[in-house]
């Protein structure tokens, strides 16, 4: 069986969704809405909604690979800090306490409101590193990387140069394809 390489199952950057850092989470999120990438593109819901991409690459002004975002990410930021999973902890606090975010919807306004004030946060301030594989990285180390730092993608890198993205969707169609499972 021949090796398959990381170049091989990577979606050239140019076809994968990717935003600058200083964009606002609220301008993120209108770029994807109203833009398609490549392999990304033209997905939508049940209800014939478009679909935001999973995960967008991050490039600072000079075009640099410095990150990603994902969905998660983004709603992470847009969260009100009260509702988020690690809030500031109040110095006069015995334990920690999770917040119950049924409550909010004693204050839904507060909350929105709150919301649409995070919105104004820098997509870099929520951005995490992405981990990165080689060109010529086979499909075994693909798949430990994954499975070692718990990520859906992997960024491909040729002489110090982002290429790509392999993703976990791609890698799991691969591995079907080494065991011989077929999908009848």
């Amino acid at each position: 069986m021949p090796q398959k390489l990381a170049a091989d199952l990577a979606i050239p950057t140019s076809d994968y969704p990717h935003i600058p850092d200083t964009l606002t989470l609220v301008e993120a999120l209108t770029v994807v809405k109203l833009k398609h990438w490549g392999a990304h593109g033209g997905l939508t819901t049940l209800d014939g909604h478009s679909v935001i991409p999973r995960a967008m690459l991050v490039f600072n002004k000079d075009l640099e690979f410095v990150g990603m975002v994902r969905r998660r990410d983004i709603m992470r930021g847009l969260l009100p800090w009260f509702l988020a999973r690690k809030g500031p902890k109040h110095p006069e606090a015995f334990q920690e306490v999770e917040f119950d975010p049924n409550v909010a919807e004693m204050s839904f306004d507060r909350a929105y409101e709150r919301m649409r004030d995070r919105g104004s946060r820098l997509i870099r301030e929520v951005m995490i590193p992405i981990t990165t594989i080689n060109h010529d990285d086979h499909l075994i180390k693909a798949v430990y990387e994954m499975v070692k730092y718990d990520t859906s993608e992997l960024a491909v890198v040729r002489e110090g140069n982002v290429i790509g993205v392999v993703r976990s969707v791609d890698v799991m169609y691969e591995i079907q394809k080494m065991l011989g499972v077929s999908g009848d």
